[in-house]
C-alpha cells in the first residue's frame, strides 16, 4: 500500500476545507499517477480525488449510483 496526503505542521490550514490521509494499493496510485499524467496540462493526485469525490457525492444525493457502497470482504 501507498500513503498520501501526509501534512506539514507548519501550514495553516482553510478553515473551509478539511485534510485526512488515504492509502491506496500500489496499482491503483501508479494507474491514478499515469491518468493525471496523460492529462494537458498534467493533473494532479489531489485533484483528480477531489473530482472522484465531488462525482459520488453527487450521484448519492441524486440516487444514481452506478455501484452499491457494501464494504469489501475483508
Amino acid at each position: 500500500m501507498v500513503q498520501i496526503g501526509v501534512m506539514s505542521l507548519t501550514r495553516q490550514s482553510n478553515p473551509k476545507r478539511k485534510r485526512f490521509s488515504i492509502a491506496l494499493d500500489v496499482a491503483d496510485y501508479d494507474a491514478l499517477q499515469k491518468l493525471g499524467a496523460a492529462q494537458r496540462p498534467p493533473l494532479k493526485q489531489q485533484y483528480l480525488i477531489e473530482l472522484a469525490v465531488k462525482n459520488l457525492l453527487d450521484q448519492y444525493a441524486n440516487r444514481q449510483l452506478s455501484f452499491p457502497l457494501d464494504r469489501p470482504n475483508a
